[in-house]
């Protein structure tokens, strides 16, 4: 990780820290117990699955505002995927399945985000994520939801979050808007269902503090 102050707040000043920073890492994931060794029929283990690799990179720039309380960043990020893990149907008479290593995958995109204070009491976040997924290279020629090309199963290309928060004396009130977009799925039947539908949560809150 790195990070770069390229501009120090004076005093009071209104506009604050600004900051470049990124992230590059390694990553593996080994096959679960039930991945690799289930007797059951429905989801037998693969005792050849190979663990997943990954290599991801990210890098972005926050702005502060005031004391740092308020901020907007913006943040660019990749990641590659080496013998990712997925389920797959091997008979769809008895759906007995089994689990399996996708191949070469990716996903990158942006994300940005920001919170504030409005001024008498409240408060307000948010962040915005656009993910571009695609499976580079499939070992899957049954299910189309794995094919080369495709994306990845159950990530949104679009996701994101709007929160708002009122603080009077020990009170807190809120409220979270949470979305997410279409995505690929699977119903593993040969039903021919491989997108759900996007949706979005509210969420409500209230709190006192003791």
């Amino acid at each position: 990780s790195l990070a770069l102050h390229i501009h120090e707040p004076a005093q009071k000043s209104v506009w604050g820290l600004t900051k470049l920073k990124a992230n590059f890492g390694l990553g593996i994931k080994e096959p679960s117990l039930i991945e690799s060794f289930s007797n059951s029929p429905y989801f037998r283990g693969n005792p050849n699955l190979r663990p997943e690799n990954a290599v991801s990179f990210d890098a972005g720039i926050e702005q502060r505002f005031g004391s740092g309380t308020s901020a907007v960043e913006i943040t660019y990020f990749e990641n590659r995927f080496r013998d990712q893990i997925g389920f797959e149907i091997s008979d769809y008479n008895t759906y007995a399945g089994t689990f399996f290593n996708i191949g070469k995958t990716r996903a990158r995109g942006f994300e940005t985000a920001f919170r504030g204070e409005l001024g008498w009491h409240w408060e307000v976040a948010g962040a915005y994520t656009y993910t571009d997924s695609m499976v580079l290279e499939s070992t899957s020629a049954s299910d189309p939801v794995f094919a080369k090309g495709q994306e990845l199963l159950r990530r949104p290309r679009h996701s994101g979050y709007l929160d708002l928060r009122w603080k009077p004396w020990r009170w807190t009130f809120g409220a979270t808007a949470i979305f997410v977009g279409s995505r690929v799925d699977s119903d593993f039947s040969a039903l021919d269902m491989t997108r759900n539908k996007g949706y979005c949560t509210l969420d409500l809150l209230a709190s006192f503090r003791m």
